[in-house]
């Protein structure tokens, strides 16, 4: 399910839009330069022989490495769109659109409902946006935990 084994006929020009999103991204991630166009050219050869979760995991070190002396935000944003679009391409051929559709849905209701009751209730907003990076951090974590299991990383038994 991990493993890279279609040949490169057998993808989409759909497929090819975030990765070439992330690519444009890390170009213009170091002020047009050498570095930027290296970590392009790593991050689609990745996309093409890697499996997506190490391509993604491999983008946010060069994300890592290439904001050191500064970035400007749009340049993230970019870099970042093009890597979620690759989770979120792969996303329905490895559980299921439905399955998909459902976990969107819950999360967005989950940060609307955390962010509105804190809001409501105590009127501040900064109280809000606390709440909300904290339901964030504990969703982020779950899926951290979910992937290891996934990938087979955990010893021991579920």
């Amino acid at each position: 399910m991990w493993e890279k084994d279609r040949s490169l006929d057998e993808y989409s020009w759909v497929e090819f839009l975030p990765v070439l999103l992330a690519a444009v991204g890390f170009v213009f991630l170091s002020d047009p330069g050498l570095l930027g166009t290296v970590s392009a050219t790593l991050i689609v050869g990745a996309w093409f022989a890697l499996p997506m979760v190490y391509t993604v995991a491999l983008g946010h070190v060069l994300v890592a490495a290439l904001t050191v002396d500064g970035f400007t935000t749009w340049a993230i944003v970019t870099v970042e769109l093009g890597l979620g679009g690759m989770i979120l391409l792969a996303t329905p051929a490895l559980y299921g659109r439905r399955t998909v559709v459902s976990m969107i849905v819950f999360m967005l209701g989950l940060f609307v409902f955390t962010f509105g009751i804190v809001y409501v209730t105590s009127s501040s907003l900064w109280l809000g946006a606390l709440a909300l990076l904290i339901v964030g951090a504990l969703a982020s974590y779950g899926m951290h935990r979910y992937e290891l299991v996934s990938l087979g990383l955990v010893e021991g038994s579920v």
